[in-house]
């Protein structure tokens, strides 16, 4: 994924930037160094390039605006498969015959102080636990397969009162979720 800018799109812009022109000895070389018509971006570049737009002013606990999380949305709709390399036959999506649980694969292709873009490869079968992403704004895309997903919501209401219940590691835990728009403690 290209995620910077390359050498040649710098050194073009310098050249630019100070009005220096290439001598004709050097004309030929130039010539076949010559970048070719710029392509269309890769999916994945768009979503990097799309995520450096719509979280530029974001940080922990800001929402995008509704216009940006649509943009994002029609962004990552466009993502195929194909478009970062996975296919069904990767060892990622095989049963490994461990007896165990299938491993979860994450593969990481960037990370700023503002976002991160990674793919977590889940075989058949796989569970990954309930988790919180606390003050983050989490968009997923599910390339090849299906889910099934539970999502909670932390509720504040101070009518409510928490009732502290114990984890099945025995850890107590006050705790109340939003299902659907339905108060549920736990």
């Amino acid at each position: 994924m290209r995620v910077n800018g390359s050498l040649a799109d710098r050194k073009g812009s310098d050249q630019v930037a100070t009005g220096k022109s290439t001598s004709s000895s050097n004309s030929k070389k130039n010539k076949r160094r010559q970048k070719k018509s710029a392509a269309m971006p890769s999916a994945v570049q768009r979503v990097f390039e799309t995520c450096k737009e719509v979280f530029a002013d974001g940080g922990p606990g800001i929402v995008p605006s509704p216009d940006e999380v649509e943009r994002l949305r029609s962004v990552l709709d466009a993502v195929m498969p194909a478009d970062v390399g996975l296919s069904p036959n990767l060892p990622f999506f095989r049963d490994v015959g461990t007896g165990g649980p299938p491993p979860v694969t994450y593969l990481h292709l960037y990370e700023c102080p503002k976002f991160s873009i990674c793919i977590f490869c889940l075989p058949q079968g796989a569970v990954i636990p309930l988790h919180d992403h606390p003050a983050m704004t989490v968009f997923s895309k599910l390339l090849m397969g299906s889910m099934h997903i539970k999502s909670y919501d932390w509720v504040h209401d101070p009518r409510v009162s928490n009732q502290r219940i114990k984890s099945s590691t025995g850890v107590c835990r006050s705790m109340l979720c939003r299902i659907g728009g339905v108060c549920m403690k736990y």
